[in-house]
């Protein structure tokens, strides 16, 4: 059924099961297990391709963090570039058979990413970023090269210390510095 979910939509799921697909975030939804656990998901895609993300159990989260990392995913999402990223990036929503936390947070793998040329193009040396971002140089040298896997929590503080919108950014080449500064004066609607 449709309807936005709240804890009163929860508790009435609780009693007569199936699964409710939220009205205000497109593709958020809360379904009743076998087992009679709620769990919240994203179901992202096309009927030829579609995926789901486990965002968590009812136990383990609200339903105002269920909705929060709903919106969260629903952002990423929606540039199609990076829905194949997303599963990788949302690390912490728990092991979707089990039900319950991984015990290593889970790790960007198979992913081209830019840190390096982000950096670069910010004249921002190495040492300046892992400092900046509470890591090793040789740890920030060692995933800038493909030799270690980043964490979605380096991913983030690394988008962060750039100023990007969000971790995807990072899976895109950097804009040009003239290209920032032109993109500064022109307001977002015309260039749509």
């Amino acid at each position: 059924m449709k309807r936005e979910i709240t804890n009163k939509s929860i508790a009435d799921l609780e009693k007569e099961g199936g699964r409710i697909t939220d009205t205000k975030i497109r593709g958020f939804i809360a379904r009743c297990l076998p087992s009679g656990k709620i769990q919240f998901g994203y179901q992202y895609g096309t009927r030829e391709q579609r995926g789901w993300i486990t965002i968590g159990l009812l136990d383990e989260i609200n339903v105002a963090e269920a909705r929060r990392r709903a919106e969260k995913c629903a952002g990423q999402v929606s540039d199609h570039r990076f829905a194949r990223h997303l599963r990788d990036l949302v690390h912490n929503l728990g092991d979707v058979k089990a039900g319950q936390p991984r015990k290593k947070p889970k790790r960007v793998r198979r992913s081209k990413h830019y840190i390096r040329q982000h950096r670069e193009a910010r004249d921002i040396s190495l040492t300046a970023l892992a400092n900046a971002i509470g890591k090793t140089k040789g740890l920030i040298s060692q995933i800038e090269n493909g030799r270690s896997d980043a964490s979605l929590e380096t991913l983030e503080d690394i988008a962060k210390f750039f100023a990007l919108a969000h971790v995807g950014m990072l899976f895109e080449p950097p804009v040009p510095k003239g290209w920032r500064r032109i993109m500064s004066i022109i307001p977002d609607n015309t260039l749509r």
